[in-house]
């Protein structure tokens, strides 16, 4: 009884030094104490019911000039607090029609404002919300103010998918909280967000990335980097299984659970699980969008790509106002290398759709223009060289490199791998080698300091901070790739083109260059061990074809969106483990600058360039992963989980996945597929439709022996 006694008390106090506002007699002290109190033990329906008693008792008119304007201060004051205890009961409706009447007595109550956006924030009416937000953003005069106004007009545009109005709320929260470490952090959170709801995983992953870097306490206290970094769930976040999709209450809930199991099921059991959740709720336009983005990433057949096109334009008739009920059909069509489709379906401000477009119909001027346009106003995290640590550890070439074929590449322990790497390289014409070694343990940095033929760096950045690597190639292509012919690898892939037997590099880029073409296509072509005691005997210097020569023959190619705009899926891994990643890549890039834009050439991923002029003739890489990963079942656990330290969840959650299939174990023998087939050269890749023609290659068949 003290204790509510002397809050009584306060609150009073609290009344009366509320002076700014003269509300004389207009209501009456001791109710208004009685509202507050009420509000305070969570009477909140009580606590309403007197508020809208005052209001309706401020609302009697008076003719003295002061008293109205008293008058006009207690009904806004008392409509407000009414919706705000309406709002607080769960009675959405009341509460907006009670700060209405607040905002209609006085337009400018900041404190009608801001409940008003609240409540139509959870009415799901951002339309509403909006300019509720914008309003208040316009009065306030201080930081944590304005912040608070920016941080929720983002959360609309995001909600309403308007990107680049998020990412103008973003800069100007950015700009205003310079110096504020939290406002920063809230920054870096904001921009995750926006990139995962642009399903931009690139983006994503460097604001991760910078997070860590920048304010590695705050991160680790961050729900959305355990997650997304592969940790333990936060405690408050519930663990889902797929039975969660089936007994999910509502659209909301299973669109969590959906979430949730992306990375952590098979390919074709969480498509399963989407279409299962689509047909449950059929008016859910967030279950159908999922639906259709597990159905674009996953695709492996024919089939799956007409069941996409059908799906993507049921979407567009049943949710015709939806901001993107134009951009998935038009995706369809993307992938079906429909021109036709695209062009009917495609949104004007669409620029990627429109750069694939200008590029299906010849117009370089135009598609150079649009992607530089694009990246210019959306900078790529791969493009950004600031902060970044690269230490020459070697003399850089004394030569001219123009019109030379370069190696650019990023080594963490690849001693085994390295001297059979330069030996081939060198063998097919590569002039000069630019290496980057991360934190190496296996003395690979000491191997590669003694090829006479390279410039090695230094770099302690993790892999996730450096875009996974592609800041590092960029500014080594910028520094030392101007006019010269980039050749971008892993350590584990052999670049294989038509007849590079016999005419080497340098007559697959001669004929690039003959034609005015600046990248080349390619896709990872995984190797299968042949025998599994050989793979674990492999030493440094080895071919890796002489125990990794098994290859899977069925392929599917679609169109891509981004340049080189194709999409790859199959392979071995695909039938081993259900591999859903992009197989796609462009290994060859010509180094500089063209078109309007006169921006460099780059890699905006290590599967997509910037716009440049794409070659037909596609090309392969021989990918020895399975090789690697029978190579690391010999290793310690933590020293073959060492090469992956510092990736995304998706790379960390592969090896984990690999290592624990069993396939690798001392006495298990990788099982053959029906369209296994040892590789011989590329004039049977040629064959068999996998290399060559680019435009005939790029197709909707699967590629089978």
């Amino acid at each position: 009884m003290p204790a509510m006694f002397s809050f009584a008390v306060q609150t009073l106090a609290r009344i009366r030094r509320w002076s700014h506002i003269h509300l004389r007699g207009a209501l009456p002290i001791i109710p208004r104490a009685r509202g507050w109190l009420l509000g305070r033990r969570g009477e909140h329906a009580a606590a309403a019911g007197i508020w809208r008693g005052l209001a309706r008792q401020a609302q009697t008119p008076s003719d003295d000039r002061r008293e109205k304007k008293a008058d006009t201060a207690a009904i806004a004051l008392a409509w407000a607090q009414h919706g705000r205890y309406c709002r607080e009961a769960g009675d959405l409706t009341a509460a907006r029609a009670a700060l209405e009447r607040a905002l209609a007595a006085r337009p400018d109550y900041p404190l009608a404002r801001e409940l008003l956006g609240w409540t139509a924030m959870a009415q799901a009416d951002w339309a509403a919300a909006e300019p509720q937000w914008r309003a208040l953003l316009r009065m306030q005069a201080v930081l944590p103010g304005r912040a608070r106004c920016l941080r929720f007009l983002v959360e609309i545009a995001l909600e309403r998918n308007e990107f680049d109005e998020a990412a103008g709320y973003i800069d100007r929260l950015a700009e205003a909280g310079a110096k504020d470490r939290a406002c920063q952090i809230e920054c870096i959170r904001l921009r995750a967000r926006l990139a995962r709801k642009q399903m931009d995983d690139h983006g994503r992953r460097a604001a991760w990335a910078e997070l860590h870097q920048r304010f590695p306490k705050a991160a680790e206290n961050t729900p959305g980097w355990l997650a997304y970094v592969g940790g333990e769930d936060p405690p408050d976040k519930p663990r889902y299984t797929p039975d969660d999709v089936a007994a999910a209450a509502d659209p909301r809930a299973a669109a969590r659970a959906l979430s949730y199991l992306e990375l952590r099921l098979p390919r074709r059991e969480h498509l399963a699980l989407a279409a299962q959740a689509a047909a449950a709720y059929p008016d859910s336009d967030e279950i159908q969008r999922r639906y259709l983005a597990c159905l674009d990433g996953y695709l492996s057949c024919a089939a799956e790509a007409r069941e996409f096109t059908t799906a993507a334009r049921a979407f567009a008739e049943r949710f015709p106002e939806h901001p993107q009920s134009e951009w998935w059909p038009a995706a369809a069509a993307v992938a079906a290398n429909d021109a036709a489709a695209v062009e009917r379906f495609a949104p004007d401000n669409d620029e990627g759709l429109r750069i694939w477009l200008a590029a299906k119909r010849g117009e370089h001027d135009a598609a150079y223009a649009l992607s530089a346009r694009r990246r210019r106003k959306h900078p790529n995290f791969a493009e950004d060289p600031r902060g970044l640590d690269l230490r020459l550890l070697s003399a850089a070439p004394r030569r001219a490199l123009r019109d030379k074929i370069l190696v650019f590449a990023c080594f963490r322990d690849e001693r085994v791998f390295a001297p059979w790497f330069f030996d081939y390289y060198r063998s097919i014409g590569v002039d000069w080698f630019f290496i980057v070694d991360n934190q190496s343990t296996d003395g690979t940095a000491e191997f590669l300091c003694r090829q006479k033929d390279a410039t090695v760096f230094a770099s302690a950045d993790s892999h996730a901070a450096t875009a996974n690597g592609m800041r590092r190639i960029n500014e080594l292509i910028r520094r030392h790739g101007d006019g010269a012919w980039c050749v971008f690898v892993d350590a584990d892939e052999r670049l294989v083109a038509p007849g590079i037997e016999t005419r080497g590099l340098r007559g697959v880029v001669d004929d690039m260059a003959a034609r005015g073409e600046e990248a080349m296509p390619a896709f990872m072509l995984d190797t299968q061990p042949t025998d599994l005691k050989a793979a674990r005997d492999f030493r440094p210097g080895d071919d890796p074809l002489a125990v990794s020569n098994l290859i899977d023959t069925d392929y599917f190619f679609f169109g891509g969106v981004a340049c080189c705009f194709r999409r790859v899926r199959g392979g071995a891994r695909d039938r081993l483990f259900d591999f859903h990643g992009g197989l796609a890549k462009a290994p060859i890039l010509r180094g500089g600058r063209r078109g309007p834009g006169n921006l460099p050439r780059v890699y905006l991923s290590n599967h997509t360039t910037s716009y440049a002029r794409v070659s037909a003739t596609g090309g392969a890489l021989l990918h020895h992963k399975l090789l690697r990963e029978a190579i690391d079942m010999t290793k310690p656990r933590d020293q073959a989980a060492s090469r992956v330290n510092g990736r995304d969840i998706t790379s960390r959650a592969r090896h984990v996945f690999y290592r624990g299939s069993g396939l690798f174990a001392a006495d298990a023998a990788i099982p053959r597929g029906p369209n296994t087939v040892e590789y011989k050269d590329s004039a049977q890749l040629e064959r068999l439709g996998l290399i060559g023609d680019f435009a005939k290659v790029t197709g909707n068949e699967t590629r089978t022996t």
